[in-house]
């Protein structure tokens, strides 16, 4: 992140990233939120950037910023509060996001096309879950189609309850997954990969771990 943005501004501004000014939420939104107003309160910092979910979830639902705000977390498959669908600027002053090109029954679709699936997992943070049950509607109308059908099982850690939910799928679909190390997420994958289970993700560095196709 900091060397794209120096590469994008400091032709023309003085960036500077300083300790003080790199918080972390701790996985935790209400920390994040606190993180927000000890920076829109500093004088000294001109524009906030906002990395990952749990600083968007956070973000998205404050109503008046006093300077410019960018969030790179937005999935536009889900709904957000304060998000428009398909476009990088909320109807807030100040707050703007970067559209990620994440679509979940996309995603799957193509998937079944390369491996047709019967029975697949989606796994995912309960928070991301929970999205997903707001509007489940054109997920169900994808598996009514492919003739396929989804369970969706919530972990952030690569634990034996979650092992132990991974059973009769012949497919697995990881999605948003918090805090789960890389070390966990790849034991994971092996795990999956081991009982046959075909694994996809939207992410292209999940091919590093094991995965079978990202989108």
């Amino acid at each position: 992140l900091k060397s794209e943005l120096n590469a994008l501004l400091s032709t023309k501004y003085n960036i500077q990233f300083l300790p003080s000014h790199l918080l972390h939420s701790n996985w935790s939104t209400d920390i994040a939120r606190q993180n927000y107003q000890q920076l829109a309160a500093d004088k000294s910092v001109d524009i906030i950037v906002a990395q990952g979910m749990i600083n968007t979830q956070a973000l998205t639902h404050i109503k008046q910023f006093n300077k410019p705000v960018i969030t790179t977390g937005v999935i536009n498959a889900l709904p957000v509060p304060n998000v428009q669908p398909h476009v990088n600027h909320s109807a807030i002053k100040n707050f703007t996001y970067l559209v990620s090109p994440a679509y979940l029954e996309k995603d799957l679709d193509v998937f079944h096309q390369v491996i047709p699936y019967r029975r697949i997992a989606i796994i995912a943070t309960q928070g991301e879950l929970n999205k997903i049950l707001t509007s489940p509607e054109k997920l169900q109308t994808l598996m009514t189609k492919n003739q396929t059908s989804y369970t969706l099982v919530a972990s952030s850690t690569f634990s034996t309850d979650l092992v132990n939910q991974l059973t009769g799928f012949d497919a697995a679909y990881l999605g948003y997954l918090g805090k789960l190390q890389p070390a966990e997420k790849k034991a994971l994958v092996k795990h999956l990969n081991n009982k046959g289970i075909a694994t996809f993700s939207s992410s292209p560095d999940d091919l590093k771990l094991g995965v079978l196709c990202t989108n």
